[in-house]
């Protein structure tokens, strides 16, 4: 498996329970890791702030057992995207009649 191909799979990640990402994480992706003192640091990097469940990021943040994400290129389209689907309210100024 290829550097690149390696790392597609951990993108799988998201879509699995978030109970289940470290032991998906270490028994099944990093088996197949390919050697590289690059990836290493990156395995380091996920594990530390990504996959365990005391990291910065655990993956009851990120991790999500649906087919039904929407994946969101970047923070402006996912903030319009929640905002679209707010309901609106106008706001009607109420003028004081003496």
């Amino acid at each position: 498996m290829t550097i690149g191909n390696w790392i597609h799979h951990t993108f799988g990640l998201t879509f699995i329970e978030p109970a289940e990402v470290p032991d998906c994480f270490t028994q099944h992706l990093m088996t197949k890791c390919p050697t590289d003192e690059k990836l290493v640091k990156h395995c380091d990097y996920l594990v530390d702030n990504c996959i365990s469940d005391d990291s910065v990021f655990s993956p009851a943040l990120w991790a999500c057992n649906s087919t039904n994400i929407r994946l969101i290129a970047n923070a402006c389209e996912s903030f319009h995207l929640c905002f679209n689907k707010k309901p609106h309210q106008t706001h009607q100024h109420k003028i004081g009649r003496a």
